[in-house]
């Protein structure tokens, strides 16, 4: 049977992690110093990110743990 390495397992659950996060990501308005109201233009509660975007990172960082672990095997190999 193949040893499977850890990181070949949890690459995947942070590229689903990250993507998740940022998709969770708002646009939280603070209140001014005065208390007249927020401060940034944009309306609170809004994504800040859309969906692709959230679904291409976390994939980009999927990937990258991928080529790093394999990148790693192949030095301890040598």
């Amino acid at each position: 049977m193949r040893r499977v390495n850890g990181v070949w397992v949890a690459a995947p659950l942070v590229g689903f992690g990250l993507g998740l996060w940022m998709a969770l990501l708002a646009n939280d308005c603070p209140l001014s110093s005065r208390g007249n109201g927020p401060i940034c233009p944009v309306v609170p509660g809004v994504p800040l990110f859309a969906w692709w975007q959230c679904a291409l990172c976390g994939a980009a960082a999927t990937a990258f743990a991928l080529l790093v672990a394999r990148a790693v095997r192949r030095s301890i190999s040598n």
